[in-house]
Formats: C-alpha cells, sequence, structure tokens
C-alpha cells in the first residue's frame, strides 16, 4: 500500500498547476509549472527569512529577460537553483528548526569575526529515576 501512496504522489506532484502572480513591474501573470514547484515556492517564502515574492518574482523577470525564456521557465529554474543552493549551505526547508539554525550559524559566524568561541549550551542535568 505505501508503494501505491508512493507513486500516487509522484503522479501528482507531476501535474501542472496554475497561479496568478501580481509581479514587481505591475504587470500580472499567469504561470504555469509543476505543483512540485509550486510547493517548493511555498516553502522557500513560507520558511526563508532571505526571500519574499517581490524579490523572487523580480529574479524571476530578470533571468527570463537575460536568458531569452518564458517566465514560466525562469520561475521554475530559480526555485530549483535557490533550493539547491540554500540546501548546499545546510539549510532544509523542510526542517522544522530553520528559524533556529539560521539564526544559531549567525551567531557563530558574528563569535568568529570577534575573535570569541561561539557560547556552549548549559549542561542540564536530570535527576535519575530509580
Amino acid at each position: 500500500m505505501l508503494n501505491y501512496l508512493i507513486d500516487r504522489e509522484n503522479e501528482e506532484m507531476l501535474r501542472a498547476s496554475t497561479r496568478v502572480l501580481s509581479f514587481p513591474d505591475g504587470e500580472t501573470r499567469t504561470i504555469q509549472t509543476f505543483r512540485l514547484v509550486w510547493r517548493w515556492y511555498d516553502r522557500l517564502l513560507q520558511n526563508s527569512m532571505t526571500y519574499n515574492e517581490p524579490m523572487v518574482l523580480q529574479q524571476a523577470l530578470d533571468w527570463a529577460t537575460n536568458h531569452d525564456m518564458p517566465i514560466d521557465k525562469a520561475l521554475t529554474d530559480l526555485v530549483g537553483y535557490t533550493i539547491q543552493g540554500l540546501e548546499c549551505d545546510g539549510i532544509d526547508l523542510v526542517d522544522d528548526t530553520i528559524k533556529l539554525d539560521i539564526a544559531k550559524r549567525a551567531m557563530e559566524r558574528w563569535s568568529a569575526r570577534k575573535g570569541n568561541p561561539p557560547p556552549k549550551r548549559p549542561k542540564v542535568f536530570r535527576k535519575k529515576s530509580s
């Protein structure tokens, strides 16, 4: 039964879906791409503290112009490359603790710049049960 559900999910992810998006240039465009791309697009906007929708859509417009491709393909490529880049930096958008991980990395970088070792977490002593 699990294999059936996995196959069904794979089939579902590769279906085309459209959304109407308002781009920073003032135009409203209908974008068609795979449902899988929309899922990652939503994760990117929901979980990432560095990306917002106008920024991503402007980057997609720039990508489409610079690479002479349709905006649908540009947005698909941009989402894929952005997710891949974040994962190369150790950021997993499906992880529940992403904001905590990003803050922890920022504190470690700040400590390294200041020449201080990162603060250690206090040990928690628990009473052993008998």
